[in-house]
């Protein structure tokens, strides 16, 4: 009775041990060169090719297509180990430049990684989104006549003359095509809503060495586009908005240094476009 216990003991033993040696080897991928690859970097690379692929394609993958699809993703996985394992084997990992560049991937997509995750725990609801595009205001574009001097002096000489005589100086004139009040200078914006059509900015400004007169051409109002056509743009924004404020925290509470190259501060405060 003994040994009929042991015997079924031990056959029980050797069913276990090949399911979970067929387990372990239903989670490789390839063994090359003694060295397995796991299912999951498979999964992963196949995974990331197909979202690019639907992008990239507005028709299905036929059944041959998706077969070459995942032998060719196969095929390069192996090739990359291979090169991977001859890059470590002359110890290219070990070079100086190659470390540096190796640090600044992971730390690169650790960021994203982060960045992904924070993006995707922000809830945006249907009452926030018409909130925001209740209270987006119309959009105006306007259109400029530039006049540029090479110093203050003869800037302010010619505003005078430009708001006496509306002819003078036309000859030095340049327009600028249609324009956004975002792409007008942060400081002129306030005073640029409020001119007339033919107005002058009160006073010549700078832009790196040249001083320019601005006189308002045309503007032209945009009726707001249907809320469904704004919806996700609205969405995208508030997401980024909270993603701002997550950076804008962490800045804030960090403790930072710069020590090379001397005399950089790093500006706490995180603000859209930078």
């Amino acid at each position: 009775m003994i040994k009929h216990s042991l015997c079924i003991f031990v056959l029980l033993s050797m069913l276990t041990q090949v399911g979970l040696a067929t387990e372990a080897q239903n989670q490789i991928f390839a063994t090359v060169n003694k060295h397995d690859i796991h299912s999951d970097l498979f999964d992963f690379l196949l995974g990331s090719r197909s979202r690019d692929i639907l992008q990239d394609t507005e028709y299905a993958l036929s059944e041959a297509e998706k077969q070459q699809h995942i032998y060719k993703t196969a095929k390069d996985l192996v090739v990359t180990e291979l090169l991977a394992q001859e890059a470590s084997r002359l110890n290219i990992d070990n070079l100086p430049e190659v470390k540096t560049e190796l640090e600044m991937a992971k730390k690169t997509l650790l960021a994203q990684l982060l960045v992904q995750k924070i993006m995707r725990e922000v809830k945006v609801d249907e009452a926030q989104l018409l909130k925001e595009y209740n209270n987006q205001e119309a959009m105006v574009m306007y259109r400029f006549k530039v006049w540029t001097s090479d110093s203050q002096e003869e800037s302010e000489h010619k505003l005078s003359a430009l708001q006496l005589a509306a002819g003078a100086f036309e000859e030095q004139a340049n327009e600028t095509a249609w324009v956004l009040i975002n792409d007008v200078d942060p400081a002129l914006r306030n005073e640029v809503k409020k001119l007339p059509i033919g107005g002058f900015v009160s006073k010549p400004s700078t832009q790196g060495k040249v001083w320019q007169i601005i006189q308002l051409i045309d503007k032209n109002t945009l009726n707001k586009r249907p809320f469904e056509e704004e919806r996700d743009i609205i969405r995208s924004d508030i997401i980024k908005a909270e993603l701002d404020k997550e950076i804008s925290r962490l800045l804030e509470s960090a403790s930072i240094k710069v020590h090379k190259p001397e005399g950089i501060v790093i500006d706490r405060v995180w603000s859209q476009g930078e």
